[in-house]
């Protein structure tokens, strides 16, 4: 089984995709809610549509369901994003 955690500490999420089969290919981060400042999990998107999102410069966004509210990661949440999800 090969699993594998992305840290993404400068922008204080952290990463964790499975990719043990085809039908687990889930990644889920966290990131900070802009509006009540507080750290939510997101649990999205899949691997595939990560990058496909990022290759193709689509926005990638996190919600809070405390806030009710979505938001776009920022540039540096994206590149980091992008330089783990695709080195690791």
């Amino acid at each position: 089984m090969s699993d594998k955690t992305i840290h993404l500490a400068s922008a204080g999420m952290k990463a964790r995709a499975h990719t043990d089969n085809t039908l687990l290919d889930s990644v889920s981060f966290i990131s900070t809610c802009p509006s009540c400042k507080t750290v939510r999990g997101q649990r999205n998107y899949g691997f595939r549509t990560l990058v496909e999102f990022l290759v193709t410069n689509q926005s990638i966004e996190a919600y809070c369901a405390v806030c009710n509210g979505f938001w776009p990661i920022n540039a540096k949440e994206r590149s980091e994003l992008a330089w783990l999800l695709l080195t690791d």
